[in-house]
């Protein structure tokens, strides 16, 4: 039913889905929809961590992305003693974006993928700092002057009232801040952090109901999150067009979500220069 719509998982993983079932789901799709589809892929998250599994290192997973950027292409490939063939395979392999957050992760992406999926901070000289690894990647791999995605990842919650806006976004700022980098943050420190890590509850991921949401000081939620009313949401992503991204990834949260959507598409982003949805 679309003709324009670019569509893949975001994001995946290497720990709960062999890359030979990714690399062929990827490829059908790919085929399906007449060249629109795109792998997101990273070391695990919520989806690990619910069953009790280790996250993949960073260099497992570029061994795998190279895997199956191969393997989508066409290439015979030998692995496990066995040579693997993709039946899908395609003339073009879909793009594949790494998702990450952290330097090492940060740099890795832009060695080893097709753009970079980044949990980022709406902080300008983070952003700056955050890209600046990805550049090195890319440089280290040879690849400079290619296409290649800088998608901002980060939820979006907007409300005419901006309390109401915060309280929805509260669930997924609780998530960045119980990661490491969050430290990096200006009045958030690691004590806080560990208090935080302790009282998240992965079951309730990027939920307002998570009981760490209530932990996450109302005033470090838009270092996160592009939340409160439409005037707030136009000011928080104009500072990611500023920052140098190609793209922004919002996903919606909150108690409303026809309230976000609609005010996002009708106010927000024609004031952001877009005419009609983006």
């Amino acid at each position: 039913g679309t003709s324009r719509v670019q569509l893949g998982p975001w994001v995946t993983n290497t720990a709960t889905r062999h890359p030979t079932v990714t690399a062929n789901v990827i490829a059908t799709l790919d085929e399906m929809s007449g060249g629109r589809m795109f792998l997101g892929i990273g070391n695990g998250d919520d989806s690990v961590r619910t069953i009790n599994k280790p996250r993949t290192t960073l260099e497992e997973l570029a061994a795998t992305v190279d895997l199956i950027r191969r393997l989508m292409g066409g290439e015979d490939v030998d692995n496990d003693g066995h040579s693997w063939t993709l039946a899908t395979a395609r003339p073009t392999p879909p793009p594949i974006y790494w998702a990450a957050s952290g330097p090492r992760s940060l740099r890795y992406a832009g060695a080893h993928a097709d753009g970079v999926i980044h949990s980022a901070w709406l902080v300008p000289e983070l952003m700056e700092e955050d890209l600046a690894h990805v550049a090195k990647g890319i440089a280290e791999s040879g690849r400079e002057g290619a296409p290649y995605a800088r998608i901002f990842n980060t939820a979006v919650a907007i409300h005419p009232d901006r309390q109401v806006a915060l309280e929805w976004a509260s669930g997924y700022a609780a998530r960045a801040y119980i990661y490491d980098a969050s430290t990096r943050i200006e009045g958030w420190d690691e004590e806080k952090r560990k208090n935080l890590l302790a009282s998240y509850d992965y079951y309730k991921h990027f939920s307002s109901r998570n009981a760490a949401a209530a932990l996450v000081p109302r005033e470090l939620i838009t270092r996160k999150v592009v939340a409160g009313t439409p005037d707030d949401a136009v000011e928080l992503l104009t500072k990611i067009q500023q920052a140098g991204y190609t793209h922004a990834a919002l996903i919606p949260v909150g108690e409303d979500f026809d309230t976000v959507t609609n005010l996002l598409l009708d106010e927000v982003l024609p004031a952001l220069g877009h005419a009609g949805p983006a």
